[in-house]
């Protein structure tokens, strides 16, 4: 029976790839196929791919042709790989405002696919792609994750943090074979959820933010839990710091992947040998000083990141907000793909109310996302149980709105929290080019 179910669950996933018109799997193939090799045929690929997609851009979105123009610069300025520099960096702040310029206008807007990041610094953005570049991100993604163990067909637990209970989502995870948690909220009868699931589905991979597996992997260790049939585990969306990563493993008894993205592309993800190598197919990753030129290897600067496929809204040397650095190491996992440090700048505090709620970045910026009314927002716990949340607003927000998100926060940590909501005019970026959005005591 396990056998049929496994099957069944890689037909799913092939027959989604052709019928999406994604074709994820064809890309994996083309991805297995480069990373072996000389890294002069990966640049080639990287320079055709960008060569196109510069062109594209300048012709048919007016965002690119606009700041081209006044850099005086145009595609045929491209004659090498190391020439992209050359060419405009583009802001979260220009995302957020302009976006619409950055279409594609070639691309009716309805056929497009759409997403929403609302990312660390809690300042939602919108981005558009067409089915071929959500492919390369899938592909991006699932290559990865082989990498790290995952098999198609086999039992995965995702665990997240919003809920989805649509009939797409419930068809996805029945046929994908996905466990999938919504932690909407954190304490000990939300941790006894994940417990159970684990004892009685027994999971091979599991793939989660790195502070809520940590979390949870705190709770299971006090239970003296210990499971030894997850074979690998995935982690996303934040740093996993050492202790994240020694408890993980502790509790699970296998390697935690570390893998590192935003915005909706995949940047890189960790090999057997613990090193972050860059889905070279998929992106060109640079990275600069303050003033924005190139900074040597082992250096720490900002990260530009370039998406080779989304034609329909490009991003070019686009600033996402992470300090990062690129190293030069001849993996003994024979790949030649480059490599970066592991990702830092993330900042991800979490506040332990004394009732046992935990409280971490990722459930403040699902609360916020959804209310436009808010562009900014920072929590500070300034005392025990006591929490200071710092908002730049427009001039929409009501008091009748501050008192609805207390009461909500108050319902999460069920009575145990103090709050106070502070209008400010702006939140200022700490040293890593991000908002601090968690700020806990030390």
């Amino acid at each position: 029976m396990e056998g049929l179910k496994k099957n069944i669950s890689k037909f799913f996933f092939r027959l989604i790839s052709l019928i999406s018109r994604a074709k994820f799997f064809e890309k994996m193939e083309i991805i297995k196929e480069y990373e072996f090799i000389d890294r002069e045929k990966i640049e080639e690929f990287q320079f055709s791919e960008l060569k196109g997609l510069l062109e594209t851009a300048y012709k048919e979105v007016p965002f690119y042709r606009k700041k081209f123009k006044a850099r005086n610069i145009t595609p045929n300025s491209l004659k090498k790989l190391s020439d992209l520099e050359k060419f405009p960096i583009v802001s979260k702040s220009e995302i957020r405002h302009q976006y619409k310029e950055m279409i594609n206008k070639k691309y009716p807007i309805d056929s497009l696919k759409k997403t929403q990041s609302s990312g660390s610094t809690g300042e939602p953005k919108i981005f558009y792609y067409d089915k071929g570049a959500y492919g390369w991100r899938l592909a991006s993604q699932f290559y990865g994750w082989q990498r790290a163990g995952f098999e198609f067909g086999e039992k995965w637990l995702r665990i997240s943090m919003a809920e989805r209970n649509t009939l797409f989502y419930k068809i996805f995870n029945f046929f994908s074979r996905c466990i999938y948690i919504g932690l909407t909220e954190f304490g000990e009868e939300k941790y006894e959820e994940v417990k159970r699931v684990l004892e009685r589905k027994k999971p091979t991979v599991i793939y989660s933010y790195a502070s809520a597996l940590y979390i949870i992997s705190e709770y299971l260790d006090r239970q003296e839990c210990n499971y030894t049939f997850v074979k690998s585990i995935i982690v996303q969306g934040d740093i996993c710091f050492p202790e994240y990563r020694d408890k993980i493993e502790k509790v699970f008894n296998t390697k935690v992947f570390d893998t590192y993205g935003g915005d909706g592309v995949i940047i890189s993800g960790q090999c057997v040998e613990g090193n972050h190598h860059v889905l070279d197919l998929g992106v060109i990753v640079e990275i600069v000083d303050d003033n924005f030129n190139i900074v040597p290897e082992g250096k720490i600067g900002k990260v530009l990141i370039t998406d080779l496929h989304n034609t329909v809204m490009p991003l070019i040397r686009y600033e996402i907000g992470d300090l990062g650095a690129k190293t030069s190491i001849n993996c003994k996992c024979g790949s030649n793909f480059s490599t970066i440090m592991s990702p830092i700048g993330r900042d991800t505090d979490v506040i332990n109310l004394s009732n046992g709620v935990s409280l971490f970045v990722h459930y403040f910026t699902f609360l916020f996302e959804y209310y436009s009314e808010i562009l900014q927002f920072q929590v500070r716990e300034i005392g025990k149980d006591e929490l200071l949340i710092n908002l730049k607003v427009t001039d929409e927000f009501s008091d009748k709105l501050g008192q609805e998100i207390e009461k909500k926060i108050l319902d999460y940590c069920k009575g145990g929290v103090k709050t106070k909501i502070e209008l400010v005019k702006d939140i200022p970026l700490e040293r890593s080019n991000k908002r601090r959005l968690v700020i806990g005591k030390n």
